[in-house]
């Protein structure tokens, strides 16, 4: 589990530690983050297409996910209310971004919306292969 944690957050913090200022790679580099994003949410359909009776652990794995989010959002509110209050107010113009607010959480909504039913589709499917599959994806593991 820490190497899961390792290998998706170390591109995060090499990413903000490396200045890009082309716009070309920065586009391209905008479109494979979304895609990985993708594989990341496929990835982790796929495995929760092999726990076990998934029924009976579903309640866990919801409350688990509520306390995490709650957390880590209120941790993100709260620091963010700290450096604003820090900061010293940037000019109109530098504060504008490209995209608005609700068009950045409607493509969000959107990239969700559509990755949730793929992901539950393709579980259900691979459930289906049973056992064959999972020793097949388990020989790779160890």
């Amino acid at each position: 589990m820490l190497l899961d944690i390792v290998v998706i957050l170390l591109p995060l913090i090499l990413g903000y530690a490396i200045p890009l200022h082309s716009r070309l790679w920065l586009s391209r580099l905008q479109k494979l983050t979304s895609q990985m994003v993708y594989l990341i949410l496929a990835l982790m359909g796929i495995g929760l297409a092999f726990v076990e009776n998934l029924d009976l652990h579903l309640v866990l794995i919801l409350k688990s996910v509520a306390l995490f989010s709650f957390t880590i959002c209120g941790a993100n509110l709260l620091m963010l209310w700290w450096l604003d209050r820090r900061r010293t107010p940037l000019h109109e113009e530098e504060a504008l971004s490209t995209h608005s607010k609700w068009q950045m959480v409607r493509e969000s909504l959107r990239m969700a919306l559509a990755v949730i039913p793929i992901a539950v589709v393709l579980g259900f499917l691979l459930s289906l292969l049973g056992p064959p599959l999972m020793l097949f994806f388990l020989s790779f593991h160890t």
